[in-house]
């Protein structure tokens, strides 16, 4: 990847939001971005690992996964095409993983060294793009527990397409996970959400086909 198609990547990342052009040339010679191609299901960073970077999505999907010692995993987060991850991992004294980050699909990443962030002339600006982030970050994390605490099935999975067809402003619209991954992130069985996503359409409350859903009431 050529350096002028990384300083666009960055450009439209939201850690450079209002940056101008010639500042995003500025920072990007200040930070010296690489770009990291990843298998599917490659790992990025091991859960309990050191994270010194942060993650700009630039070809496929990147997936935060928590595993358990009874062999459960619980997806916590699935990045899509010009989203970051790692940011509040990376910000942290210790740096130390709480998560396993894996490649969806066969993917590409456009990493930043934190500590080049931190030495950056265009340091003031960037920290402030990097509180914003965090904030939208724990706005996530506040509608995941939202989901989850839900007792039923079927409010977990309403819970969650309400919330999505609120971000994106329509009706119709695609989740970007497959029913295993989304039987993960709502911490439950996949036969019982296949079983009720089937009973919802039945009902006349949903339509979906694979990962694209209309809510019909």
């Amino acid at each position: 990847m050529e350096q002028k198609e990384r300083i666009e990547i960055i450009s439209r990342s939201p850690l450079f939001e209002g940056f101008s052009k010639e500042e995003c040339t500025k920072a990007y010679e200040d930070l010296k971005p690489q770009t990291r191609k990843y298998s599917r299901n490659e790992i990025i960073v091991g859960e309990g690992e050191r994270m010194n970077f942060i993650g700009i999505v630039v070809s496929g999907k990147v997936r935060g996964e928590k595993f358990h010692m009874e062999g459960d995993v619980h997806l916590v987060y699935m990045y899509e095409i010009g989203e970051l991850f790692g940011l509040d991992t990376a910000t942290t004294r210790t740096r130390i993983a709480p998560v396993t980050f894996l490649a969806d699909k066969n993917s590409s990443v456009l990493t930043v060294n934190m500590d080049r962030i931190m030495g950056s002339s265009m340091q003031g600006k960037l920290a402030l793009n990097m509180i914003s982030m965090l904030a939208d970050e724990n706005i996530r994390k506040l509608y995941k527990i939202e989901t989850i605490s839900r007792r039923g099935l079927r409010d977990r999975i309403m819970t969650y397409l309400h919330i999505r067809q609120k971000k994106l402003g329509r009706d119709e619209f695609r989740i970007m996970m497959t029913q295993e991954q989304f039987a993960q992130y709502l911490c439950v069985n996949r036969s019982a959400l296949t079983w009720e996503l089937a009973k919802m359409k039945k009902d006349g409350i949903i339509d979906f086909h694979k990962d694209s859903f209309i809510i019909k009431k």
